[in-house]
């Protein structure tokens, strides 16, 4: 007997996106994603048919715009990621997004996707630790490739800045956040991980920060986080806007930041009105 729900992950693989792309056409098709008492996300298996009616549809219209773009293949972009060529990385992701806004996407669908898999791979023994350090190395330098060519205005909507907490040494995830920032319009400092969040404060007020976010990939201690992040908002001006995101945080911890914006996706990022 076929369940009735499915995870994010399952509905995805039988749609053939990755699980950041299926959010994504849920949210703006409204199709809805039960959340289990853990906070897990959940879809209705008879849902998926409007949700590879919507990709399919939205594909159609992409290559009708423009054919010069070229489809984005993971396959490709995990082998690059092993082989640490971040210019080869960097140049597939430019040449499969039309404009700096979908290159959001194509992030989604591609980097973020390949580098999941690259940590499937190292749980599963598939791969050693130093492949997986390589993989995440070359991720961050083909950020840095496309963020130094990103043709996008800058400074027009001010400044944002943010990093990952001390004691996270994840630097990966702040680095796909500044490129958002600036794909959307504003001047991203990007300072990090194993940063204290006195630090955070004063970088915040020395650049005069619109929006300060902070990643959180893993959490060990809730207390701390918590504790940092009432610092923070005690800290900085009313008007500057936190926004925070990362796989760590449970539903619970978010609920204890009422004063934080959360997002789940680049691209529920990439929608907000920052101006």
């Amino acid at each position: 007997m076929q369940k009735e729900f499915l995870t994010v992950q399952e509905a995805a693989d039988q749609v053939g996106v990755s699980a950041s792309t299926f959010k994504r056409i849920c949210d703006s098709a409204n199709i809805p994603l039960i959340r289990t008492p853990g906070g897990h996300r959940r879809i209705y298996r008879m849902d998926l048919g409007r949700v590879a009616s919507c990709y399919l549809q939205s594909r159609q219209l992409k290559n009708s715009a423009s054919t010069m773009v070229v489809p984005i293949d993971g396959t490709e972009i995990l082998t690059n990621l092993i082989e640490s060529r971040p210019q080869e990385i960097a140049r597939q992701l430019a040449r499969a997004a039309s404009s700096p806004t979908e290159l959001i996407a194509v992030l989604e669908d591609g980097l973020v996707a390949a580098l999941w898999k690259v940590g499937e791979m190292w749980r599963a023994n598939e791969i050693d630790i130093y492949q997986e350090h390589i993989c995440t190395n070359t991720a961050s330098t083909a950020l840095d490739i496309l963020r130094q060519n990103l043709h996008a205005e800058s400074d027009e909507k001010g400044t944002a800045v943010g990093g990952a907490l001390f004691p996270s040494i994840e630097s990966l995830p702040s680095k796909f956040i500044a490129l958002c920032f600036e794909i959307i319009g504003m001047h991203a400092v990007d300072l990090g991980g194993y940063l204290p969040v006195p630090s955070l404060t004063k970088a915040a007020r020395d650049l005069q920060a619109k929006v300060v976010w902070v990643t959180h990939t893993h959490v060990n201690d809730v207390d701390l986080l918590l504790e940092n992040h009432r610092f923070l908002r005690e800290e900085l001006a009313s008007d500057v806007r936190i926004i925070v995101g990362g796989g760590g945080l449970s539903p619970a911890v978010r609920r204890s930041l009422p004063w934080c914006e959360y997002f789940e996706t680049f691209s529920q990022l990439a929608q907000v009105e920052l101006a």
